[in-house]
């Protein structure tokens, strides 16, 4: 485990906070020794949930060429999530739903991807 960081499920304090410094994140004072790690390298060491960059605080994830909502908790669980969704990343033809659910994909005319 790294020096500052907390595994999930354990609450933390004041001294155990990590902070973000430039896109990058930088453990306590207590641990001022320790490396800078960028937020990927966290969730590779953490195992935590993966997600694509630009959408790390949605759930969802639509596809404006086909119409089709993916749901990026299993990006990286399923390979064919994982290929579908670098796929509209790369085309740049992606869309975020503000709420960010099911039903407000479907008010847009989405549907979810069955795998």
């Amino acid at each position: 485990m790294l020096p500052g960081l907390v595994p999930p499920g354990e609450g933390t304090t004041d001294s155990d906070a990590v902070e973000t410094i430039g896109g990058r994140l930088r453990a306590p004072p207590d641990h001022a020794s320790a490396p800078l790690l960028t937020s990927a390298e966290v969730r590779v060491t953490l195992g935590a949930m993966a997600r694509p960059t630009r959408f790390e605080h949605q759930r969802y994830m639509g596809d404006k060429r086909t119409q089709i909502v993916y749901d990026l908790d299993r990006y990286a669980e399923d390979p064919d999530v994982t290929a579908a969704v670098d796929d509209v990343l790369v085309a740049e033809t992606f869309l975020a739903f503000g709420p960010d659910t099911i039903p407000e994909a479907r008010n847009r005319g989405y549907r979810p991807y069955r795998s």
